[in-house]
């Protein structure tokens, strides 16, 4: 079952061309070929999704988390699947054991804004969660997430976390982030600053 395989990471499916694996960093072409109107069918059928309007999502299948990212290419359907862990990784998994002991060493949650940028897939959204899930495991603390989709699922610890998915339970990042600081947050995660509002409301929360 390549959803068990511990090195692969991603699946990248397109209607009429083989199917493509990324493991251990490298993509691999698998020679299996998705048919017309594959993507339609495993949606629906294996995914038990009802469609795909939306073009991010995140589920729950086999007990495994999965992003999913539809497209085209050339008129044909694409469908995008980075397998998540099912826990946050620990900041020293990702080799970071040390880096954010000026943010973390405080006894308390000092006002800021911490910015993580970098190219897709260079692990900003695994950063952001191993982070979180430390918070939240060694400060009793109020975390408040708003992302498109949500990706990792957060664990309460000695704090709470409450996520928000755009757009089942929040309507924009931009009215995410308004509520949100109405209802009692340490920390609030943005997933994307896409507009100037969104980011006028992050810097005024600050």
């Amino acid at each position: 079952n390549i959803l068990r395989d511990p090195g692969v990471t991603d699946i990248h499916l397109t209607e009429g061309r083989p199917i493509w694996i990324r493991s251990g960093g490298e993509m691999q072409n698998t020679s299996v070929e998705l048919k017309h109107r594959g993507i339609m069918t495993l949606s629906q059928k294996l995914l038990h999704m009802p469609g795909y309007d939306r073009m991010n999502f995140a589920i729950k299948y086999k007990d495994r988390r999965l992003r999913l990212r539809y497209s085209k290419t050339l008129s044909r359907q694409q469908l995008f699947i980075r397998i998540l862990p099912e826990r946050p990784p620990s900041l020293s998994m990702i080799g970071h054991p040390t880096t954010f002991n000026p943010l973390l060493q405080s006894g308390s949650i000092q006002p800021g804004f911490v910015l993580v940028a970098g190219a897709t897939g260079s692990g900003k959204s695994t950063l952001l969660s191993a982070l979180l899930q430390y918070y939240l495991d060694s400060r009793p603390v109020h975390v408040i997430t708003i992302e498109d989709p949500s990706e990792y699922i957060f664990l309460d610890g000695l704090g709470e976390v409450s996520q928000r998915e755009i757009p089942d339970d929040v309507e924009s990042f931009s009215a995410g982030l308004k509520h949100a600081l109405r209802e009692d947050p340490d920390i609030v995660l943005i997933g994307e600053i896409r507009d100037s509002d969104t980011a006028a409301t992050a810097l005024t929360a600050a």
